[in-house]
């Protein structure tokens, strides 16, 4: 029986204390132990702690059976997580082995710029090749101090891993999720994923809705269209095997469908180097990993399309679809299926992917700043901290091309959004560039990366040494290797945020605009900003002309933020603020209106309102207690001459406009973006009626004050405000 402790407190059983896990001091075997199958071993040990090693002749005397199930559990526990060997590793692999060329161009690049190194060291197929005879890196269920790889930890002098006392050591695997000792499945989460599978018979609908998403606008550098087209193929090949036995009824069917479902989550992921893009996706179509992610990619899929699309139009004899009752049902769905992995203690990498994309989907149908987004990030990141994709090991060749260039691609998605939430929220990114080994993706097409060997082979060698690719192609990867490089300046912008010190404050910023300016300047030629004149015909204004536009607005936003903050804590930049101002919200403006024009083939699917809450509305604000300070105080009248103030008056009307006209109702910004409209039109209306200004401007609605006094009044006004939570609501 169990006896108590010194503290008081029952004793646990021998594996439940090797195992640091809690234990129900239930007697004569506790309920853990009798879970998995290990009565024999449930003991309670009067003196644990006296209890000497087994000499290794004892240790000899142990089951076979009991010694073959922790070898099994031992291969197991090594296949989980991004670096996991495969069952059939060769030595070398021909897939292994693209581009010679760029590898060569690589090799002899110039440190300036964007130097990548991956795509030296992945063409160093017999230099990066891994000692390990088993190809795999290293061993994941291997203790490692502070997180650091067996034979990393002599640089800290004295320590020597050889010596140091390993305690329960026979119980180290426990440590790791144990698949095979899981918890049978609850009949109730059973008929919950039954019921969840018969959304599965509009399975053409949610294609068609991607298919939509993806011809009339670029195609995703994550989950591209071919992800979804073999996606959708796997799951209905599946759901259809499954309703083939006439003989039982379909509940049934799915019922069974399910449980094979939890069956194939159960277990881990085994890649191999010759494995081809379809196989995977086929492997996660048979999880609850992947038919989440079709629900996720849907729901984000329709909130692209406008409501009047014909996909969402009856057909075949169905009703037509409410296009936020869809994308709500797709959010619900989605989140269950993430239930049912966490409820398996599910630790994969397709959960990150879905777990990533979910968060997304949470940003878009309830708004970024709801709980519910910021919650799924930190599961998500958490997830991905877990299997070492922020740190990925270079000499590891058990994964396929695509499922290394996949991994990149998550990490720079959630690197992005993380810093995209961080920003509008104002708290601390989760995931940081200073702990994370994040590269650039390579400059590749969705198909290039999924293709064979000699076709990705071919298409590296068009990449400079720096991973960029020579066409001057936007449609390839250059939207993530972008959107990496500004999501790493903005966490430094945060970083400088988030800090209270400002005695460096000036000098801190200056530098953080400087390095702006020059990585912007050191982005290939057809990424540079090239004048669109107002005269041209507005047919020859293509997609990448705008998209380099938004890239420009994107470095211009940095700018922003820095000499926001600057004039909030010093009093200091604001005239530097309110011209980087005036350039983004007239940039904007122009970019939206172009989007917008009715015979754009993209204009019904672009949405319009991200840019105009994320850009125009904090810089309309500056701009708007700009013209109030000159309408009410004394001002130089030189500064006065050179400042634009009709052309300020003009774009605030402007977006006065597009805030009413291009963000219907039942969009997440809707609310923010009419309450944000209505303090710009009565600012407007201030300016422009003939009535005397009152000792206090009131903003309707939002009951805004500017107080009257001195100069530095408008400054006050400015640092009173909370860009996170302000009557703006969350304008940055």
């Amino acid at each position: 029986m169990a006896t108590h402790r010194r503290n008081g407190q029952l004793s646990s059983c021998e594996p439940c204390r090797k195992g640091k896990l809690r234990c129900d001091h239930k007697t004569p075997i506790c309920g853990r132990c009798a879970r998995r199958n290990q009565a024999s071993l449930c003991i309670y040990h009067p003196a644990p702690m006296t209890k000497s090693r087994p000499p290794a002749a004892t240790q000899q005397l142990k089951p076979a059976v009991d010694l073959n199930r922790r070898r099994s559990r031992k291969r197991q526990s090594q296949s989980l997580g991004p670096n996991a060997p495969s069952v059939s590793e060769p030595s070398k692999s021909p897939s292994h082995e693209p581009a010679a060329a760029a590898a060569a161009a690589a090799a002899t690049a110039a440190p300036d710029g964007f130097p990548d190194p991956y795509l030296t060291d992945w063409n160093n197929a017999s230099a990066n090749l891994n000692p390990n005879p088993n190809g795999s890196g290293t061993n994941p269920s291997t203790p490692a101090w502070l997180g650091l790889p067996p034979g990393h930890q002599g640089v800290f002098p004295g320590y020597d891993p050889g010596l140091a006392p390993v305690p329960f050591e026979e119980e180290e695997e426990a440590v790791l999720p144990i698949l095979e000792d899981a918890l049978p499945v609850d009949p109730g989460q059973v008929e919950l994923g039954a019921q969840l599978l018969l959304l599965l018979d509009d399975l053409p609908l949610y294609q068609a809705i991607c298919d939509a998403r993806y011809d009339s606008l670029f195609d995703p550098w994550v989950f591209g269209a071919q992800f979804v087209r073999d996606l959708v193929q796997s799951i209905h090949q599946l759901y259809h095997r499954s309703l083939q036995d006439q003989r039982k009824d379909k509940h049934l069917c799915l019922t069974e469908l399910c449980q094979e479902i939890f069956n194939n989550s159960r277990n881990p992921i085994v890649v191999h180097p010759d494995m081809t893009f379809a196989e995977y996706v086929s492997v996660i179509a048979h999880r609850w990993e992947g038919i989440g992610l079709l629900f996720a990619i849907t729901g984000t899929s329709s909130h692209h399309l406008q409501g009047g699309h014909q996909v969402f139009q009856p057909r075949d004899g169905k009703p037509a679809v409410e296009k936020h009752a869809l994308q709500a049902l797709m959010a619900a769905t989605a989140g269950t299926c993430i239930q049912l992995c966490e409820n398996l203690g599910v630790m994969s990498e397709p959960l990150t992917w879905l777990l990533f994309q979910q968060t997304i989907l949470a940003s878009l149908a309830w708004g970024v700043a709801d709980y519910r987004a910021w919650k799924m990030l930190g599961e998500a990141s958490t997830l991905a901290l877990a299997l070492g994709l922020h740190q990925p090991n270079p000499g590891d060749r058990s994964a396929p091309f695509f499922l290394v260039e996949l991994r990149r691609r998550v990490m720079t998605a959630g690197y992005i959004i993380d810093k995209e939430l961080a920003g509008i929220l104002g708290r601390p990114p989760r995931i940081s560039h200073r702990h994370c080994d994040l590269q650039l993706p390579l400059d590749l097409s969705y198909a290039e990366m999924t293709a064979d060997m000699q076709t990705r082979d071919m298409a590296c060698s068009k990449l400079d040494a720096h991973g960029w690719n020579t066409e001057g192609l936007l449609s390839k990867g250059t939207r993530p290797r972008v959107g990496q490089l500004i999501a790493m300046l903005r966490e430094n912008v945060l970083e400088v945020t988030l800090c209270r010190q400002i005695d460096t404050l000036p000098q801190q910023i200056e530098e953080l605009c400087h390095k702006n300016r020059q990585m912007r300047e050191q982005l290939p030629p057809f990424l540079q900003l090239k004048p669109i004149e107002s005269n041209l015909d507005h047919s020859t204004v293509s997609l990448d002309d705008i998209t380099v536009q938004l890239i420009h607005i994107d470095f211009l936003y940095n700018e922003f933020l820095l000499y926001h903050l600057l004039t909030k804590r010093t009093g200091m930049g604001s005239d530097q603020l309110i011209n980087i101002a005036y350039e983004v919200l007239s940039t904007t403006l122009d970019r939206i209106a172009e989007i917008s024009k009715p015979n754009r083939t993209f204009q019904s699917i672009v949405h319009v309102d991200y840019p105009l809450c994320q850009y125009a509305l904090p810089c309309a604000g500056v701009l708007s207690l700009e013209l109030l300070r000159h309408s009410q105080l004394p001002i130089d009248p030189a500064l006065s001459s050179t400042f634009p103030r009709n052309e300020i008056i003009q774009k605030l009307s402007i977006l006065v406009f597009f805030l009413e006209s291009y963000v219907p109702p039942g969009e997440a910004n809707y609310k923010m973006s009419q309450q944000a409209r209505k303090g710009i039109q009565s600012t407007l209306d201030q300016l422009l009626s003939p009535q005397p200004m009152l000792e206090g401007a009131f903003m309707g609605g939002t009951e805004m004050l500017l107080p009257l006094g001195n100069g530095a009044d408008f400054m006050a006004w400015l640092d009173s405000l909370d860009w996170g939570q302000d009557p703006w609501l969350n304008l940055t």
